[in-house]
């Protein structure tokens, strides 16, 4: 987010020593403030400084590699590998960030103990920088912090302004943080006059569907006006195809082979987050690997396209965009441009922001492959479309290796063959009642493991009953 902030003194009396500065206590943390604001989870921030693009910013201090209680670990699927929360400057008073100098940018931290209580305190903070007594070279450990980036001072006659130009940013890892900054400067430079990918492919709600063989089928929408379209900035027509992505929930990936895949550079300065090893399952932001690429005639034509993944699993969860990419070529503006995609927020119906006032992009939603019935071969070598559970018995690592399920809220046994209307019962093994639902929709029913006294179920063997069918699940904790 790129702010133009015009100060204007609109007194009679000049002002000396007028600082700008932006204040920030993020707490880096996936549980704040759920569920009690948690004392270990937001006490181990980082705050670092980049000389580069003279940045500011905050991360996550947890290290998820690490088996030892390194400031209140206790679910290694929920960090935020690396993300840093930033603000840089780009054009101070007139002065272009390729201008700037050490001393026109302050960058200071403290804990929550040493918050400045006086504006003359504040304002001495504010000002470190260009007294060259800021904390640029000085790294704390990590902890409650809070980080402060500042402008000035500068003298502001009567009747006169000062424009000051910063972004707000964020990004997984140093060298991605870097990468957002400079974007946010080049953005400046260019006037906001950015290189423009070709429009995005549109998928209906309904436009990923489970075939009839257990494939998938994606189906989107693209216009022949838009594949005719000319580029502004290229000056001609330079639509080139279209890109299929998916992210699967299993296998699982690791920082290391993400950042790698990105081309950027595993992030291990100031960051334990991002070393490599921990393992954790794609979501809707991804990673998302192509499947397959190529011009529109390869996926159909008339304005309706579709690809069919056959490489999928029934029961499995799964994400799907598809983008579309163009040629590249040479601006007046830009100079050399590289062919650009479509972004995967762009693909699906808008959907309304959490305050309900206006429509926004989202992410592809999850998509689990199912069937409303499945033939099996039973026990007795017949085949059966009876109900069954799966997976059965229920161990953690099955949920994380195959389902990318990594902490109990999204913990689940499903049962396949199931009917509307139907009556799901479980027992433990004295006969005991531990959960009941009336089935609300043909094909499968996810059981989350929760009893019907709202606990979670322990080790051991249940009876079930569905219909007329009955069998036997085990949970192993």
């Amino acid at each position: 987010v790129i702010e133009e902030m015009t100060l204007i003194n609109t007194g009679a009396d000049d002002i000396t020593d007028l600082i700008l500065g932006g204040k920030a206590d993020h707490d880096v943390t996936w549980n704040v403030p759920f569920p009690d604001w948690d004392f270990p989870f937001w006490t181990d921030d980082v705050v670092d400084y980049d000389e580069v693009t003279m940045t500011t910013m905050e991360l996550d201090g947890d290290n998820q590699g690490s088996a030892a209680n390194d400031f209140g670990i206790d679910d290694d699927g929920r960090d935020y590998r690396g993300v840093r929360v930033a603000q840089t400057p780009i054009n101070l008073n007139g002065k272009n960030h390729d201008e700037l100098v050490p001393t026109d940018v302050t960058h200071y931290w403290w804990t929550g103990d040493e918050d400045p209580q006086t504006a003359a305190t504040r304002w001495n903070f504010a000002t470190a920088g260009s007294r060259g007594e800021d904390k640029k070279t000085v790294n704390p450990s990590p902890m409650d912090m809070r980080y402060l980036q500042a402008y000035g001072p500068y003298d502001l006659a009567a009747g006169d302004s000062i424009k000051l130009v910063f972004a707000v940013l964020a990004g997984a890892g140093l060298e991605n943080t870097q990468n957002a900054a400079r974007a946010a400067k080049q953005a400046y430079d260019w006037d906001y006059n950015l290189p423009k990918p070709p429009a995005a492919p549109q998928i209906a709600a309904d436009g990923v569907e489970t075939q009839s063989d257990g494939t998938v089928k994606i189906t989107w929408t693209y216009s022949d006006a838009q594949i005719a379209a000319v580029d502004p900035d290229i000056g001609s027509a330079d639509f080139s195809g279209f890109r299929v992505y998916r992210a699967a929930a299993a296998p699982s990936t690791n920082t290391e082979a993400l950042m790698s895949a990105e081309g950027s550079s595993v992030d291990s300065e100031g960051s334990p987050s991002t070393a490599p090893g921990p393992e954790w399952p794609a979501h809707a932001a991804g990673p998302y690997k192509v499947l397959s690429e190529g011009p529109a005639s390869d996926f159909g034509s008339g304005g309706t396209y579709s690809y069919v993944d056959e490489n999928v699993a029934i029961g499995l969860m799964y994400w799907y965009y598809v983008a579309a990419y163009d040629k590249g070529g040479t601006s007046a503006t830009h100079g050399s441009v590289p062919s650009l995609e479509s972004y995967y927020t762009m693909s699906y119906p808008l959907v309304s922001d959490p305050y309900g006032r206006i429509d926004i992009p989202t992410a592809p939603p999850a998509f689990t492959v199912s069937l409303e019935t499945l033939t099996y071969t039973d026990l007795d070598g017949g085949e059966s479309t009876a109900p069954f559970v799966a997976p059965n018995p229920w161990k953690r690592e099955v949920m994380t290796t195959y389902f990318g399920a990594d902490n109990p809220s999204v913990f689940f046994m499903r049962f396949y063959n199931v009917k509307s209307g139907q009556d799901l019962q479980i027992f433990d093994v004295t006969g005991n009642l531990v959960f009941e639902k009336k089935i609300s929709s043909t094909g499968s029913y996810d059981w989350n493991l929760v009893s019907r006294n709202r606990t979670q179920v322990t080790t051991g063997v249940y009876f079930w009953k569905v219909g007329d069918t009955t069998g036997k699940l085990a949970v192993i904790r």
